[in-house]
């Protein structure tokens, strides 16, 4: 590189500082022009168009800080690196400088030699800097005083904006930990700032095995397609060497009550990004808008802000849904656990009280486990009781009943609203189907059956939820002791 050619500023309130910082770079070859204070410094980039700018902290007029912010905030300067001098070594300023847009913090006390040397590793990255300047760079020019006060003004007004709406994200991320909820804030906060109809968060919901779609609006089914087509685009394109149809989607529409006005049916204008987290991509926000200006420059830029933020807030609910999963939630079938039945059970068994409703309960024992375990082989054991947690699952009503991995080889449902006609004919169902089954096993398949045991509330004798699960257990050891495989129910015949 020849140093002849490089131009560096030099912009210090310090004659002696700058007089010595001038003769190192003077003997190893750059050309130096001075500024003396911020506004000073601004119109030298302006005329001058240097390769790097030294950058004090403390100047008259503008500081050190908001020069650099303002540099960095322009398309026409932004590639131009800086290096921030401070006058001692305080943390929080060389925080405040990379914070702002430096690319590198001297402390003016150090050996000025090393200056020279901090100066020639940035000025190696040159190539890869030019590369970052605008394709038609600016015409060097003077700007006024009142015309620089003006761009700080606008700056400092955008940054304000900026960390106001970060202010009230935070704000939602504190509030819940709830996918639904935290989506319909964002949205909501969302459409406060850029104009859109229909709004759309994808992810993938912790012990979900579809990826969901949680929408801000009923709408229909073609809306929902082009809605899902710009996700998909926008994940394939993100990561081509992953692609992905995504056939398989839960929707989620948490404001039934929203109309949707004739013109979303002719949507025109889509904002699709990428939420990032934990090294991947967690999570898909969509906008769509039937006007075309929707989007403008501005909106977009908040957007890109907003959607780093967004990020944090939905992996926070991750990894709280997570841990919450794992905490109610069996490792092996990945059905909820006797933990979370007893509170299910509780909390159904005091509902159905209070608003007069049906309540049952299914109580299974696998058939001659034991026996399996003992000729198969443990790890066998294992693939029927997983197998089994596919299976049951399959069987219930989402979002209603509870299946549950009671402990060992037992298992429960919990059936709201199914009075006990109903659920014998959910346990016969199961009990056909798993006998019908053919489970994986080590070289051949196996068959299994499985006793059951039902009851179900209102009934004589069942006033509190243990004593639902008490009648339901002495229905299944009947079921045993007449010859397994076989439904039996609890009635009190007294």
């Amino acid at each position: 590189m020849d140093n002849n050619k490089i131009k560096i500023l030099i912009a210090d309130d310090s004659p002696t500082v700058v007089e010595m910082i001038r003769f190192i770079l003077e003997e190893k070859g750059y050309s130096t022009v001075v500024a003396s204070d911020g506004v000073e410094a601004i119109n030298s980039v302006y005329k001058e168009k240097p390769d790097l700018i030294l950058l004090d902290i403390l100047m008259p007029k503008m500081n050190g800080y908001q020069v650099c912010r303002l540099l960095k905030g322009n398309k026409d300067t932004a590639y131009i690196p800086v290096i921030m001098l401070a006058a001692s070594e305080q943390k929080s300023d060389e925080f405040w400088g990379i914070a702002t847009g430096a690319d590198e913090f001297f402390t003016k006390d150090l050996a000025m030699t090393q200056l020279a040397g901090t100066i020639e590793k940035i000025l190696k990255l040159k190539p890869y800097l030019d590369k970052q300047a605008p394709a038609h760079p600016f015409q060097k020019k003077e700007i006024s005083s009142e015309e620089i006060l003006s761009r700080v003004n606008i700056l400092l007004d955008k940054k304000l904006f900026e960390s106001t709406v970060i202010n009230e994200i935070s704000k939602i991320a504190s509030a819940t930990y709830n996918y639904e909820e935290t989506a319909k804030s964002i949205l909501v906060l969302l459409s406060r700032i850029v104009h859109f109809e229909i709004g759309a968060l994808l992810i993938e919901e912790v012990g979900e095995k579809k990826i969901s779609i949680l929408l801000n609006a009923e709408v229909n089914e073609s809306v929902i397609k082009k809605i899902r087509k710009k996700m998909i685009e926008k994940i394939n394109n993100d990561k081509p060497q992953e692609h992905r149809e995504l056939t398989s989607f839960k929707i989620k529409i948490f404001n039934k009550e929203y109309q949707i006005a004739k013109a979303t049916k002719n949507l025109k204008a889509f904002f699709n990004i990428a939420l990032r987290a934990r090294g991947g991509v967690i999570g898909i926000l969509s906008l769509a808008s039937s006007k075309e200006s929707s989007f403008s420059k501005e909106n977009l830029e908040t957007l890109n802000v907003m959607a780093d933020q967004i990020s944090m807030v939905i992996n926070n609910v991750c990894l709280y849904q997570k841990i919450n999963h794992l905490s109610i939630t069996d490792e092996l079938t990945d059905l909820y656990n006797y933990r979370y039945f007893q509170d299910m059970l509780k909390r159904e068994f005091e509902r159905a009280q209070r608003y007069d409703l049906n309540l049952s309960l299914i109580m299974i024992d696998i058939d001659h486990f034991k026996t399996v375990n003992d000729t198969y082989g443990h790890q066998q054991g294992d693939i029927i009781l997983r197998e089994l947690g596919v299976k049951f699952k399959k069987e219930v009503r989402e979002s209603l009943d509870t299946p549950v991995r009671y402990g060992g080889e037992e298992f429960a449902f919990i059936l709201p609203s199914t009075d006990k006609k109903g659920a014998f004919f959910v346990a016969e169902r199961i009990r056909q189907k798993i006998a019908e089954y053919k489970f994986p096993g080590r070289g051949k398949s196996l068959k299994i059956t499985i006793s059951l045991g039902v009851a179900s509330y209102p009934e004589k004798g069942i006033g509190q939820f243990s004593d639902l699960v008490k009648k339901a257990d002495e229905a299944l050891y009947r079921s045993k002791e007449e010859g397994r495989n076989k439904v039996s129910v609890y009635e009190n015949k007294k």
